[in-house]
């Protein structure tokens, strides 16, 4: 049985239930990433490290031959519009620099702490390993159910009519 708007606005409300439940999921699917830098030094080899960053369509994995990583850093982007910078943290290897994450956050200090980590982990020969996780998952899944919800909900009132 086909229903019939009544309601001026009603293919508006729709579209606009529709759009903002499109969006929820595209940034819960760009925002939502695992990243996880895992590096070994086996008996006190060259350093060597793997670079996985995930979300939930797709897995991407970096390697950085043995040898090739020189330290990290941390790089700032400053927009016109905005009083707030954002940050990421650089692999430095041989032949190129590595983000760690492809976006940029607000957090000066966490992403210096990062950087931190890798830098001392290749100066110290003694540490064998190393861990890094940032896992942003939570804010793409929070920030993008909440367009998701607002899409449901406007969507469930416009069935209503």
């Amino acid at each position: 049985m086909a229903r019939r708007i009544n309601r001026r606005g009603g293919k508006s409300q729709l579209s606009s239930s529709i759009t903002l439940i499109l969006v929820g999921i595209l940034i819960i699917i760009i925002w939502g990433n695992l990243v996880i830098l895992q590096c070994d030094r086996p008996l006190s080899t060259p350093v060597a490290c793997q670079l996985t960053s995930a979300n939930l369509l797709r897995q991407a994995i970096t390697l950085i031959p043995p040898g090739h990583l020189q330290g990290a850093e941390v790089q700032r982007r400053h927009k016109r519009r905005s009083l707030n910078n954002t940050y990421r943290v650089i692999l430095l290897t041989k032949e190129d620099r590595i983000p760690l994450t492809q976006g940029y956050s607000m957090g000066e200090r966490k992403k210096q702490e990062k950087a931190n980590q890798i830098n001392a982990f290749v100066e110290n020969t003694q540490q064998i390993s190393l861990t890094i996780r940032q896992d942003d998952r939570w804010l793409g899944y929070s920030f993008g159910g909440m367009f998701i919800v607002a899409g449901v909900f406007t969507l469930v009132n416009f069935l209503k009519c």
